[in-house]
């Protein structure tokens, strides 16, 4: 595992933070983790309804939607970093606001890195999903996805399950 440390200014909206629970804090710097994972493993049954790619190079992010019953399930690959965080959030607020869908689950089973844009587009999702009435759920954390959302405390605020078939039993 690889670690680095960059600084960065970053402005949160404050009805963001009020919805958290009021917990102000600053970040001044950015955490960025590696993981050693293999990104062409098995990530799961079903085929995808719709698959967008973003970003150039080593840079590039791929989210595919499929359906299971009345869950939309979104398939992540790739780093969300600044990079490509804009796209990642534009796919889940799009799917969370056009499906409707009670539970909407996030597979990060394929993702080897998250940086701050990408936590603030995971907590946007969540955000929009409460404002809907539904459940926004995460599986497939690596260590590295999962220390930066434990660094954040983020990782209590998250229904986190190891696994998609955990994920659809709750």
């Amino acid at each position: 595992m690889r670690a680095c440390v960059r600084e960065e200014r970053a402005s949160v909206n404050s009805a963001t933070f009020q919805w958290l629970g009021g917990a102000m804090w600053s970040t001044t710097f950015h955490l960025c983790i590696f993981a050693d994972t293999d990104l062409n493993s098995s990530r799961g049954s079903g085929e995808p309804a719709a698959t967008r790619q973003a970003g150039e190079g080593e840079n590039i992010v791929q989210i595919s939607t499929r359906r299971h019953d009345k869950t939309v399930i979104l398939d992540i690959s790739g780093d969300i970093d600044f990079a490509n965080s804009l796209e990642v959030r534009q796919s889940v607020l799009h799917e969370i606001s056009e499906s409707r869908a009670p539970r909407v689950i996030v597979n990060l089973s394929q993702v080897r890195y998250v940086d701050s844009s990408g936590v603030a587009s995971l907590v946007e999702g969540l955000k929009a999903s409460h404002d809907l009435g539904s459940r926004f759920i995460l599986f497939g954390l690596n260590s590295s996805v999962r220390e930066v959302l434990e660094l954040s405390r983020l990782i209590k605020v998250f229904e986190v399950y190891d696994n998609e078939e955990q994920a659809l039993a709750a």
